[in-house]
Order: C-alpha cells, then structure tokens, then sequence
C-alpha cells in the first residue's frame, strides 16, 4: 500500500508540474510534439534560421520574412509576432513581415484580447501595450498575466508578499490586489490563492470578485468546456463550474482531456499503469501501458515493454509497439524514431511512408515538417512536404 500510494503521488507530482509548468500535455524523452507553423490564422508561416537568424517562408517555400531578427516569440497571434533586434529590444512585425511596432522593449509576449504584456528593464515593472504600439497600462506592475475576457491579472509587491488582483483594459483595477496568486479568466472565472504563498489553496472567483467556488485546491487549470483540472490533496480530477467534482477524485490520477479522452494512471504493485477515461468519468480503456499520451486525431501513442505504439479510441493497437520515440498525429502522419536514431513518418496504418534518414524531425503542421540531417556542428534545418520533399533547405 504505501508502494502503491507513492507512485500515485509521483503521478501526482509529475501533473502538478506539467499545469504549472507547461501549457502542453505531459511527454517524455521518448514523445517529443513540435510547433514550427507560428501563425493564428490562414496563412501559413513557418520558422527559418539562417545563420542564427530568424525569418519565415509559406507554404510553398518562398521566403516571406527575411532571416534578419535575432530572437522570435512564437506564434503569430492577432497577426502580429515578437521580434527581437540586434541591440536586444522587441518590437512586432505582421505576417507581411513588416515592423509595424518599433523595437524598443527588454520583453515582449504576444497579443492577447487586442493588448500584449512588454516589460522595462529601467523600471523593473510590466506594462501592456496595444497594436498601435501605445502603452494602454503604463508600466507598473511587478507581475503580470495576460489579458482574457476584459481581464488581465497583475500583482505589486515581491514574490512573498505581493497581491494579486485584476485590471480592465484601460487599466482601472476592477478586482482587488488581495490575491496570494492569480491566473486567466477563463468561461467567466478565474482561479485564485488565498492563505500563503507556499501553504494557500486554489478557489474560483466570478468577474465581480465573488468566490464562487470555495479555495480547497493545491493546483487548478482554466475551465475549458465547463470543466477544469483540479488537485485535493492525493486525488485529482476535474469540476464543474459550479464546484462540483465531476470526474476523477478516486484511486486513480487523471491528465488534461484531448478529444474526450484524458490519460488515467493507476497502480499494480510497483509500476503505474496507463489507461483512459471519457467525459463522464467512465474507464473506457483500462489501465495496462506503461506509458500513454493524449489523443490526436483519433489516436493516442501508448508504451508496451520500452515501445511505441498507437490505440484507436476502442483500444485497439492499429500500430504495433516497435518505435523508441513518437510524435503525434497531425496532418494524417506522425515521427517515429528507429534504433538507429534515425527519424521518419508513418501513416495512421503503420507504413512508413517518408524514410527514417533525419537526426531530427518534428511533427507536421499544416502540410509541412522541419527536419535536420548531419552531425549537430554542421546540421542544417529544413522543411519537407508530406511526399517526402524538400520545399525549402538551409543552404
């Protein structure tokens, strides 16, 4: 028993740090998902370096921004991205690859509900300017989230003391700084800490500031779908937004939900066991992988015996578990990695149907891959189409 309940609570640990850490689903060294089309709408653009700079190219290979800047922020977003210059300042460029607010911030993320978050080395605080380049909040924030929903929170003070709260768009504190920590609005709610830094709970406040689901939680997420990710002490699940836990909260540890599935992990003996649950909470594949990873398009890798497989929504294995390293589906193919350390794809049957040759290679993406071949001092990036072949190659 005390075997068994340390590895749910390793589980636990591993899901803790993958919502604070991470927006994406849990991976490990062997399932390495990949993002190089960096656009929002319908335009497709990928990443290039050249040199050890950035520029990007569409679809069909031709060169659409000038590798010219010398740090990006990923992705696009309301059609504008983060570039950094050669004096180290960021500004943002279109997707027409124009400069459109000059560089003249230490940081930059992206735009957010029409406002992206900046920072000032001189003054040390957070700001938010608008796609003008003119600063809607000044910079005077010690922390700050992004805007979501009208909303953005912030925080004064220092890591240990400072409060959190949430201003409107012009600036204006609509809700208290009173929070020992905030994140995003999220279906009309936002997760907030009371009771310490360290020691405090997780709770869910309305736009008025109402707690309207009581703060019992050592980690949330955002609701999506009207439900959210939640840890009570050893047990995880998900609520409702009405507070109620819907899913989860028994003897098994659950993931964030891909396509109406969420990864569920529980023990036999001394190893974790991987399986998955629907929307309702109910077990549809039972716990037996060593490993499992969220659904994309229709499929989920799964571990057996130090392999890589694929199961169908049923748990059917469509692909036998022979591949050391996997990426997800996207774009009707996935990488998979031989013993040789060599990368390739294969289609949702198992055929390999662009041959394993690249040092490295990432998932596709709107009809194209990024692949690297040669020793890492002389490897040169470039992107492949779904036949196979080369529409744009470092040089």
């Amino acid at each position: 028993m005390k075997k068994r309940l340390s590895n749910l609570l390793f589980a636990i640990a591993v899901l803790a740090a993958a919502m604070v850490f991470s927006a994406s689903n849990m991976v490990n060294r062997q399932h390495e998902p990949e993002r190089t089309m960096v656009n929002d709408g319908d335009d497709d653009l990928f990443l290039i370096n050249v040199k050890g700079l950035y520029g990007f190219i569409d679809r069909s290979g031709k060169v659409v921004v000038e590798p010219k800047y010398y740090g990006v922020r990923l992705p696009f977003s309301e059609g504008l991205m983060p570039v950094m210059d050669e004096m180290e300042k960021w500004g943002y460029i279109d997707m027409k690859g124009r400069m459109v607010i000059k560089p003249q911030f230490d940081l930059a993320w992206e735009f957010r509900d029409g406002l992206a978050l900046v920072f000032d080395d001189k003054t040390g605080k957070y700001g938010f300017v608008d796609k003008d380049g003119k600063m809607a909040v000044k910079f005077q924030y010690d922390y700050a989230n992004f805007f979501s929903e009208g909303m953005a929170a912030v925080m004064i003070g220092d890591e240990e003391t400072g409060k959190w709260g949430f201003i409107d768009k012009n600036g204006k504190v609509v809700i208290k700084l009173q929070y020992d920590g905030a994140v995003e609005f999220s279906e009309g709610l936002a997760a907030v800490k009371t009771g310490g830094k360290e020691e405090g709970s997780w709770g869910f406040i309305d736009k008025r500031g109402k707690m309207v689901i009581a703060p019992t939680y050592s980690i949330v997420g955002c609701f999506e779908n009207g439900l959210a990710f939640a840890i009570r002490g050893q047990k995880v699940g998900y609520i409702n937004t009405k507070g109620k836990e819907v899913i989860g909260f028994g003897d098994y540890v659950l993931d964030e939900f891909s396509e109406g599935m969420a990864v569920a992990i529980t023990t036999d003996g001394d190893r974790n066991l991987y399986g998955f649950v629907d929307t309702s909470g109910k077990m549809v594949i039972a716990p037996q992988y060593d490993f499992a990873w969220d659904f994309h398009e229709g499929l989920a890798a799964v571990e057996v015996d130090g392999f890589i497989g694929f199961i169908d929504k049923s748990g059917k294995m469509v692909v036998k578990p022979k591949h050391l390293r996997a990426g997800n589906f996207h774009d009707g193919l996935a990488v998979v990695e031989n013993n040789k350390g060599k990368r390739g794809y294969i289609d949702k049957k198992g055929k390999v149907v662009i041959k394993q040759k690249y040092d490295w290679a990432e998932d596709f993406c709107n009809g194209l891959a990024l692949v690297e071949q040669g020793p890492d001092e002389a490897r040169k990036m470039a992107y492949i189409d779904k036949q196979g072949k080369y529409v744009w190659r470092e040089k």
